[in-house]
């Protein structure tokens, strides 16, 4: 788990004509994410419009991009039943997974004790690297800093992909974790403060369109050029605002085809943007000579 690099990818899952799963297109997707930089890639999360995949989709998703690539391959394996999670992970785990990003359950809002008993109940059972995925804005529950550190101590609890850009409590988590955990942004804005506060690197959106920018900005700071970094953490944030001018994936979805990296459209119930979306993604597209 050390040997996790800093920038991975958070994959849109490529739709054919008849809206089912396009496997080659996702091995071409994952070859050119990782040849512009990306060092680990993550399949069937939210980008990856997780809960409209069947689990046997993931699976096969799972199988065909570890045969295209070389790099640590965390799936999505997280419900908001644990039964349900431990199940999926299992599967995953037999197709191939590295690691699997178990989102804290949605809906049923379980309080802290039992967000702790559900990682650690699908962490030991399965027995894999298990990434929290803490991200209240769609699950309504935070995943508390003291709750992550306890995680950490946790057999298998190797990660978590804090969705919160809140500094103090990212902070806490770095603080107080055990030494081998490891904290990534799940927010492409936040990727270069999260650095900065000592974490490990980011689970990007923005690496579809920009990769070997996200590479470039934080090898700069690791260099100790923070002035370079800074810059190119700047002109992201520009890009940033355009990619999540709409519920993620519609925008970088938008994206990929209009650069002619065919990713199909977005199983319901997401649909595609309207035209003032994808007038501003062409926008910032020309304005980046990606067009």
């Amino acid at each position: 788990m050390q040997n996790w690099g800093r920038l991975f990818t958070a994959m849109v899952t490529p739709f054919d004509d008849q809206m089912g799963v396009d496997y080659q297109k996702a091995q071409e997707l994952a070859r050119m994410l990782t040849y512009e930089g990306t060092e680990g890639l993550v399949v069937a999360g939210t980008t990856g419009e997780a809960p409209a995949l069947s689990g046997e989709e993931i699976c096969e998703l799972t199988r065909a991009i570890k045969e295209a690539v070389d790099v640590p391959i965390i799936v999505g394996s997280g419900t908001n039943g644990t039964k349900k999670s431990i199940d999926r992970s299992l599967r995953v785990k037999e197709a191939g997974a590295d690691g699997v990003l178990v989102v804290c359950p949605y809906y049923n809002k379980p309080n802290q004790s039992g967000i702790y008993q559900h990682f650690k109940a699908v962490a030991e059972a399965v027995e894999l690297p298990v990434v929290i995925y803490n991200i209240p804005s769609r699950t309504s529950r935070n995943i508390e800093a003291d709750t992550i550190v306890a995680l950490s101590r946790e057999p298998y609890i190797a990660a978590v992909k804090e969705s919160t850009n809140d500094i103090s409590q990212i902070s806490k988590i770095i603080e107080d974790a055990d030494q081998d955990f490891l904290v990534y942004s799940g927010n492409d804005n936040f990727a270069l403060p999260m650095l900065a506060a000592g974490g490990r690197g980011v689970f990007s959106v923005a690496a579809h369109i920009i990769g070997p920018q996200m590479r470039n900005m934080i090898q700069a700071y690791l260099d100790g050029d923070v002035a370079e970094a800074a810059k190119l953490h700047r002109d992201l944030l520009k890009l940033d605002a355009v990619m999540f001018c709409d519920t993620n994936p519609i925008p970088v979805k938008s994206a990929l085809n209009m650069m002619g990296i065919e990713v199909g459209s977005l199983r319901l119930p997401m649909t595609e943007g309207d035209s003032a979306v994808k007038e501003k993604v062409r926008a910032e597209l020309t304005r980046r000579g990606l067009l």
